[in-house]
């Protein structure tokens, strides 16, 4: 991991082991996924909530033990990003336009699904100002 600094190391550890064996269902490694959207990602925070971002989605760590472990920013970002059980697209977006570090994120995916292309540009740039 070229260029990082030793809290995101840590917290690339962390995730890894917190996501070991955990699986999406077409079989694609929640860690893996995690990771391509990672190296999109330019700042500390935006890589160490990348790597976090689907804890609260898989119930991988209580929210008082992330707390304590990543504190306030990162937590109030990762749960912008995390489904809610009555998330509609339009609020999901709305709660990620309100956050910065959970949008740069956000952006980061979408530009990790153009470069497999699982989105085009007109998508991307639809997606990118629902959020701007």
């Amino acid at each position: 991991m070229a260029r990082t600094s030793k809290k995101v190391e840590k917290v690339y550890q962390e995730a890894n082991e917190l996501y070991n064996g955990k699986n999406f269902k077409d079989g694609t490694a929640l860690f893996q996924h995690v990771l391509n959207i990672f190296e999109f990602c330019r700042s500390e925070n935006e890589k160490i909530v990348a790597l976090l971002s689907e804890v609260f989605n898989y119930n991988l760590l209580s929210e008082k033990d992330f707390l304590y472990r990543y504190g306030n920013t990162v937590y109030s970002s990762v749960k912008v990003l995390t489904d809610l059980d009555d998330d509609t697209e339009a609020s999901k977006l709305q709660r990620i336009k309100q956050n910065a570090i959970a949008r740069a994120v956000q952006v980061a995916e979408y530009k990790y699904l153009m470069s497999i292309h699982k989105m085009d540009e007109s998508e991307f740039q639809a997606k990118l100002s629902s959020i701007i």
